[in-house]
């Protein structure tokens, strides 16, 4: 099978209260030659992607925490390890 072109689509809807949301997406495609490292292509086009709809949505980000993310779980998805990751994860990427 030869792959010609490989595309990805990153979306993002933020709540902003009062029936309100924000939406960003951002769809990237390119196109691979016979001998590219189409994993390396798809990793760089989702790193755009989420960039690109990260940099859209910082406006409406604001004061946002990491209790307002996850606000609603329930306490044993709350309380496991993956979701501790999680969260040390959104924590860091708050303080960039």
């Amino acid at each position: 099978m030869q792959i010609e072109k490989v595309t990805v689509n990153f979306q993002r809807k933020k709540n902003l209260g009062n029936y309100e949301s924000a939406d960003a997406s951002c769809m990237l495609t390119a196109y691979v030659e016979p001998g590219d490292d189409k994993d390396a292509v798809m990793r760089g086009l989702w790193e755009m992607a989420k960039e690109n709809v990260k940099a859209a949505l910082a406006p409406y980000l604001q004061n946002v925490t990491v209790k307002d993310l996850f606000l609603g779980l329930p306490v044993e998805v709350q309380e496991s390890e993956e979701f501790r990751q999680v969260r040390e994860l959104v924590i860091k990427m708050e303080s960039e």
